[in-house]
């Protein structure tokens, strides 16, 4: 193997393909690398029971899988929370108070538990998409927040592209200094504790296996992805990528439904070209 023995991927759109499945030759091309002794890192902003599930689409069942935006590493294997920084109950509070006077719909995310004050149609579709399930307080998300002393996760908002663009906007010029904001997509909203994003997990966990940042391949799609993309030796945007990825990669490689993470790892790894019977 080459030097390059730990490759951190997102998972949707970038791993993931269209049809919301991982082909056959990745999932052979992810085995090889970590029965060679590579770590293939899943970084992703779903929950850590979702990335538990990506993790496995892509048949890891061992190593560490990073989920909220680099708030949680786990243990695939034990289940054992390696880095977990949430954002302490007041700062939720103080957030969610102001979304909740703003467009869009709120989640909020306390371990492996996702709430909102009231389930709709944009609920619906991002408990289908992430594979989760949402549970409904009935009461301002705040109130439930501030009563619980709950520490959170993430704050999520789904909005327009515009609202959302504008929510990113607005609290980085207010207290960008404080906390991590970001847009996973461009109708996600998020809201996360300082010091965290996927850059930073993958930080940790280079360091926690004795390597370093050069040692690393990372790959995305999104703006969140760029602090990732940023800390690698060699950050890969995908084809498919958002135009400001792209423009901030080293490199551009081929897209999601052309198992581009997978055919950028035989390359750069030393990988044998897998033999699959017949095609998909």
């Amino acid at each position: 193997m080459t030097k390059y023995c730990i490759v951190a991927s997102d998972f949707d759109d970038t791993l993931l393909r269209s049809d919301l499945t991982v082909s056959d030759y990745t999932k052979a091309v992810i085995a090889e690398f970590t029965e060679e002794g590579g770590a293939f890192l899943i970084t992703t902003g779903r929950t850590n029971g979702s990335a538990r599930k990506s993790a496995a689409r892509a048949g890891l069942t061992r190593g560490l899988v990073i989920s909220y935006q680099g708030a949680m590493i786990e243990d695939l294997e034990t289940g054992e929370e390696v880095l977990y920084r949430p954002l302490d109950w007041e700062s939720a509070v103080w957030h969610l108070k102001k979304l909740e006077k703003g467009p869009g719909q709120v989640q909020i995310y306390h371990k492996d538990r996702l709430y909102v004050t009231r389930r709709d149609a944009r609920t619906a579709e991002y408990e289908r998409v992430c594979e989760v399930e949402a549970e409904e307080v009935g009461v301002p998300l705040s109130e439930f927040v501030e009563q619980n002393r709950l520490e959170l996760c993430k704050i999520l908002v789904i909005a327009a592209p515009e609202e959302a663009a504008a929510m990113l906007r607005d609290f980085s010029a207010e207290r960008g200094g404080d906390f991590y904001y970001c847009l996973s997509k461009p109708i996600f909203f998020e809201v996360l504790a300082k010091g965290v994003s996927k850059g930073e997990a993958v930080r940790f966990v280079a360091e926690r296996m004795g390597k370093s940042l050069e040692n690393v391949l990372g790959f995305g799609d999104g703006i969140n992805d760029l602090p990732l993309i940023e800390a690698a030796a060699v950050g890969f945007a995908v084809e498919n990528a958002q135009p400001a990825l792209k423009e901030a990669a080293d490199c551009v490689c081929p897209s999601k439904d052309e198992d581009g993470v997978a055919r950028t790892m035989v390359a750069y790894c030393g990988l044998k070209e897998p033999e699959l019977p017949g095609k998909e």
